[in-house]
C-alpha cells in the first residue's frame, strides 16, 4: 500500500516555488519463521546425520545437547571439549550454520554412567549420596553444598570459559551444576540423605550462588546463560542470577502451564527487565497423549507469554511423527521471540544531485513478537542498484528507543538519512532498510514479505535525476554596511548595548558592536527574532565573523561566545536550539569566522539567531564584541 504525500517547499527569499514529492509505504508483512539470534525452536540431541532437508531444520534453528560432565573432563586437567562439544559445534555450526547450545550436568537419572561427576571429584574428598538410575544401575552424585565440590566446579567451568572464548555459534548454555538434570530441584534425595549431608536452604542458595557468580566470572562476555528456575520458595535463586545478567528457562511446560507456573509470576515481570524466557516441554507427544494433555493447549501457553526459546523435545526425528506435532511447532516458530519490521517507510522518491544532501528517512518499526529483543541493534539504511551486491550508499543509525525496549506490539518512530554525495550517479535505486548487530555484523532477517538475500527490506523505488539549481541558496545577509536599512540584531538583555560602527568591519566597513558590563545571568548578547522560514527537509548553515576585544569573565576559557539558530514553529513558539563554534579565546582579537549547521525534519519552521554568552549565572564584568558578515544559506533539499 503506497500513500503520496505532497510537501510544498518554499524558499522564503525567493520567489520560486519547488515541489518534491514525498511518499509513505507500509511494507507487508511475513509468517516466515525467521533464524535470528536470541530466540527461537531448538533441537534436542538431534542425529549427527540428519539430512538438512528433515522438516524440523525448517522449524529449529538452533542445535541443543546435554553431557555429563564426567565425559568432558575425565581425570583432573584434561577435558574433551574438543572431542564432544567440538565435534557438536563442526557438525552443526560449522557445516551448516546452525548455532549450538548446551549443558553439562553433575546429576543424571537417564545417564548410562556411573559417575555422571567424575569420579575423581569423589577420590578427592567430596561426599556423595546413593540413587539408582533409570536403567536400574547405581549411581553416585555429589553433595552439591559441599565446599571441595564447589571449588572443582569452578575450575571446570574456568576451563569451559576458555574454550568457548571467542569461539562463533554458541548461542546459550544452561547452568547445570545443581540438582537433577541440572535443574532446580532434588527429586530423588531423600530426607534422611538431605539430612546426612548438612543440607539447608541457606548452603543451597548459597551453593547456587557460587555457581552463578563462577558462570559470571569465566563465561564470556555475551554469552547467553540460562538458570533452569525454581518455584517462589527459590525464588531468591532466579532473582540472583537476574542480577547476574542471566536469563530463565523452565523444562515442565504442561498443557495448563510450566512447573510453578512460572510464566505469570516470574516471566512476565523479569521479561520486562530484559530476562529471555525458555521452555521445555515436560513430556514428548506420546507421553502427552497418555497423559490426556493437549500439545495446542500448551503451544497456547507459549503465544500468551514473553517466550524468546523453545525446546523441540517432543519426538520429532523418527518416522511416525505426529502430523500435530508439525504443525504446532510451525505454529510457535511463526510467533517465537521477536518479530521486527518497518510497518510504514517515509521518504522522497526522487533526489537530485548537484550538491551533498541529507535524504531523510522516517520509519515506524514494531515487532510481531512475543518478546522484545535482548540485544540492541542498528538500522542500516542504503540505495541500491538492482543486481548489485553492495549499496551505492549507506548510512547506519542507532533508533532513539533501543531495540531492547521494543515490546510485542509497540510502534515506535525513528528519523533517519543517508548523506547523499553532490556525484551520486543519476538512475534508480531500491530503498532498503535492515537491522544489524554491530559487534557481529550479523544482519537480522525481519518478518516482511519483501526481504533482500541478508533478511532486510526493500522497501521501494528511489529516482535520482540532475539538479535544476545551484546550493546554497542565500536566505539571509546582513553586513551592517546600508545605513538606510534597519538591522534586525539588537541586545537581548538589559546591561548590554549595541550600535553600528564603522571603520571596524572585517573589510575596514561598518560592523554590529555589543558591549556591556555587570551583568549576572544573561543568556545572550545579542540576537534576531526572524532571519527565515525553512523548508521541510531542509539543511542550513549560518555563518558570521566575530571579533573579541574585550572579555573580562572571571574564566574567559569557559566564557567562550558562540552563535546558535533558534527554532519556532510557524506560531513562533520555541522549539530547539542548534549550537555553533566557539569563538577562541586563545586568539582574542583576531576575526574568526564561525558556524552553525542545522538538519530540520518534515515540520516547516522559523529561524532566529542569537550570540550565546556561553557562562549563564557567571557575572560579566565587561565585554566589547565585533559582529559582521552575517549568512544564513540553504545549503541542500530533498
Amino acid at each position: 500500500m503506497t500513500r503520496r504525500v505532497a510537501l510544498s517547499l518554499v524558499l522564503v527569499c525567493a520567489s520560486a516555488v519547488v515541489s518534491a514529492a514525498r511518499v509513505e509505504l507500509r511494507p507487508a508483512a511475513s509468517d516466515d519463521i525467521l533464524f535470528n539470534p536470541g530466540m527461537g525452536v531448538y533441537h534436542q540431541y538431534p542425529p549427527m546425520g540428519l539430512s538438512p532437508e528433515h522438516w524440523s531444520n525448517e522449524v529449529c534453528g538452533v542445535a541443543y545437547c546435554r553431557y555429563d560432565w564426567s565425559t568432558l573432563n575425565p581425570e583432573p586437567g584434561v577435558y574433551c571439549f574438543d572431542e564432544v562439544l567440538g565435534a557438536f559445534h563442526d557438525a552443526w555450526y560449522v557445516k551448516r550454520g546452525v548455532p549450538i547450545a548446551f549443558r553439562v550436568m553433575s546429576q543424571n537419572m537417564h545417564s548410562r554412567n556411573e559417575y555422571v561427576t567424575p569420579k575423581w571429584v569423589f577420590d578427592l574428598g567430596v561426599p556423595s549420596a546413593e540413587f539408582v538410575a533409570l536403567g536400574g544401575h547405581q549411581q553416585h552424585d555429589p553433595v552439591f553444598w559441599d565446599e571441595r565440590y564447589l571449588e572443582q566446579q569452578q575450575i571446570f567451568l574456568q576451563a569451559l570459559g576458555k574454550w568457548l572464548e571467542g569461539r562463533p555459534g554458541i548461542e546459550f548454555m544452561d547452568i547445570g551444576a545443581i540438582g537433577e538434570w541440572g535443574e532446580m530441584h532434588l527429586a530423588r534425595w531423600t530426607p534422611e540423605q538431605l539430612a546426612a549431608t548438612g543440607y539447608s536452604h541457606y548452603k543451597y542458595v548459597m551453593a547456587y550462588r557460587r555457581i552463578i557468580d563462577a558462570h559470571y566470572r569465566y563465561m564470556p562476555r555475551g554469552t547467553r546463560i540460562f538458570l533452569n528456575v525454581g518455584g517462589q520458595d527459590n525464588h531468591v535463586i532466579n532473582d540472583y542470577a537476574f542480577l547476574r545478567g542471566m536469563h530463565f528457562r523452565q523444562d515442565g511446560l504442561k498443557h495448563n502451564g510450566a512447573s510453578y507456573h512460572c510464566g505469570e509470576w516470574l516471566y512476565k515481570p523479569y521479561a520486562e527487565k530484559g530476562v529471555l524466557c525458555n521452555y521445555e516441554f515436560h513430556a514428548g507427544y506420546s507421553g502427552m497423549v497418555k497423559r490426556n494433555w493437549s500439545l495446542p493447549q500448551s503451544i497456547d501457553v507459549v503465544l500468551s507469554e514473553p517466550i524468546s526459546y523453545l525446546n523441540s523435545n517432543l519426538g520429532i526425528y523418527g518416522d511416525n511423527v505426529h502430523p500435530e506435532v508439525k504443525s504446532e511447532l510451525q505454529r510457535v516458530a511463526r510467533k517465537i521471540g521477536y518479530r521486527l519490521r518497518p510497518t510504514a517507510v517515509s521518504y522522497f522518491d526522487q533526489v537530485t544531485t548537484g550538491n551533498a544532501k541529507r535524504f531523510p528517512v522516517s520509519i515506524t518499526w514494531t515487532n510481531d513478537g512475543l518478546a522484545a529483543p535482548s540485544m540492541s541493534f542498528v538500522t542500516a539504511i542504503g540505495l541500491w542498484r538492482a543486481g548489485e551486491e553492495q549499496p551505492v550508499v549507506a548510512a547506519r543509525q542507532f533508533p532513539a528507543t533501543p531495540t531492547t525496549a521494543w515490546k510485542p506490539g509497540a510502534e515506535i518512530a525513528q528519523s533517519a538519512f543517508l548523506d547523499l554525495p553532490a556525484d551520486v550517479p543519476l538512475g534508480d535505486y531500491e530503498l532498503r532498510v535492515g537491522l544489524i548487530l554491530p559487534e557481529t555484523e550479523q544482519v537480522i532477517k525481519l518478518a516482511c514479505a519483501n526481504r533482500d538475500a541478508t533478511g532486510s527490506c526493500v522497501v521501494g523505488a528511489v529516482k535520482v535525476i540532475a539538479a535544476t539549481k545551484a546550493y546554497p541558496v542565500l536566505l539571509y545577509e546582513e553586513n551592517f554596511d546600508d545605513p538606510a536599512r534597519e538591522t534586525a540584531w539588537g541586545a537581548t538583555c538589559e546591561g548590554f548595548q549595541t550600535e553600528i560602527v564603522a571603520g571596524q568591519g572585517v573589510d575596514g566597513s561598518r560592523c554590529l558592536r555589543f558591549y556591556g558590563d555587570k551583568v549576572k545571568n544573561a543568556w545572550n548578547y545579542v540576537g534576531a527574532g526572524r532571519l527565515a522560514q525553512t523548508v521541510p527537509w531542509g539543511s542550513y548553515r549560518l555563518s558570521m565573523k566575530m571579533k573579541v576585544l574585550a572579555y573580562a569573565y572571571p574564566d574567559d576559557v569557559r566564557g567562550r561566545p558562540y552563535p546558535k539558530l533558534a527554532i519556532h514553529n510557524l506560531e513562533d513558539k520555541w522549539v530547539a536550539n542548534q549550537n555553533g563554534t566557539h569563538y577562541d579565546m586563545r586568539r582574542k582579537g583576531e576575526w574568526q569566522e564561525l558556524s552553525v549547521v542545522l538538519h530540520l525534519e518534515d515540520d516547516e519552521r522559523i529561524l532566529g539567531s542569537a550570540i550565546e554568552t556561553g557562562a549563564y549565572a557567571t557575572d560579566i564584568m565587561g565585554v566589547d564584541i565585533l559582529l559582521d558578515d552575517i549568512r544564513l544559506e540553504l545549503i541542500s533539499e530533498p
